[in-house]
């Protein structure tokens, strides 16, 4: 028989402690969580864009703007497939005109040019924001860009390997035909279409300014094709600077609203953060939101409030307020 110990030990269960979950585990929980969470409105949105009726979601996307639109094209491929669609073209001419933006021009297709309108990347650095707009040549381009990497007059002259023709353009006056990225108050609108310009400061993409030189190369031996040639090339140049001047109009006014917007934003959030820190000192909410308060210089203005600005005029702002709450007991 064996001895007393021997049965306790024999009985005794180990009590083995559960292996601790790995943190790294836990963490790649939380993170898959967190991206079903994420991508769960997004899932809905492409159910929708797959199950819904066509012509019902036609017709609730032709009330989104365009911004909105390259936002969704962008989110996935399935729906950048879908808005990149034939069927979907409708909705991009649609948010177009709600824009008030002039019609797309035959050279570009709706998607395209809804991205050279409201995107904010340069198309030679890849960098932004940019807010000059060469409608000519249907690129976004930061002016330093644009003195950088393309390609002036005066240097086309002297490229060794397109320096066959380009004199001739010149004296010939062909040049003019061809589109080109303008910097700051290079021209001058005078009247309606008259424009001047005002010193070498026009800049051209090389490969669209190679595309005309070697068509010109093509022609000038030919007078008769040259002069039908130049008359084609000035038609459609004319089509395209009024198309330019158009753009360059909608442009102004849209940066302008755009301004307007943000200055309104601005102007609310330093209201709030003004009535935020009175409040802190005691004053009350209902009594600050008084015209007679709101309407001081200090307040009503559209500029960010920050703590060193505060340090400046709490005390100012603070005596205005007491002063204003004697004078209107008074005149109870």
């Amino acid at each position: 028989m064996p001895r007393r110990s021997s049965r306790l030990e024999a009985k005794r269960q180990p009590q083995i402690a559960p292996q601790p979950k790995p943190k790294t585990i836990q963490r790649e929980a939380e993170v898959e969580q967190c991206e079903k969470n994420k991508w769960t409105s997004r899932g809905l949105l492409q159910k929708f864009a797959k199950e819904a009726p066509l012509d019902i979601m036609l017709e609730i996307f032709t009330y989104l703007q365009i911004q909105d639109l390259l936002h969704l094209t962008r989110t996935s491929k399935e729906l950048r497939g879908m808005f990149l669609s034939r069927s979907c073209l409708q909705i991009w001419r649609a948010a177009i005109k709600n824009s008030d933006l002039p019609p797309s021009p035959e050279d570009m297709c709706e998607p395209e040019y809804a991205s050279l309108a409201f995107d904010s990347r340069c198309a030679v650095c890849g960098y932004g924001p940019c807010e000059n707009i060469a409608w000519e040549c249907r690129i976004r381009c930061h002016k330093t860009c644009a003195r950088k990497y393309l390609y002036c007059q005066d240097l086309l002259r002297k490229l060794p390997t397109w320096s066959e023709g380009v004199q001739e353009m010149v004296q010939q006056d062909v040049i003019r035909f061809i589109p080109r990225v303008r910097t700051a108050k290079e021209y001058a609108i005078i009247g309606r279409y008259r424009w001047i310009d005002k010193g070498n400061a026009n800049f051209f993409i090389p490969k669209v300014f190679n595309s005309y030189r070697l068509e010109f190369l093509e022609v000038k031996g030919d007078p008769e094709e040259l002069k039908k040639w130049c008359k084609q090339k000035g038609d459609e140049y004319e089509k395209l600077r009024t198309h330019d001047i158009q753009c360059r109009i909608w442009h102004t006014k849209f940066k302008a609203q755009r301004e307007r917007e943000n200055a309104q934003e601005r102007h609310e959030k330093r209201k709030d953060q003004i009535l935020s820190r009175l409040v802190t000192l005691g004053w009350d909410a209902q009594d600050l939101q008084r015209p007679q308060i709101m309407q001081h210089p200090l307040i009503n203005r559209s500029k960010v409030l920050t703590d060193e600005e505060w340090s400046w005029i709490e005390s100012t702002l603070v005596e205005f307020v007491q002063n204003e709450n004697v004078r209107r007991g008074h005149g109870a």
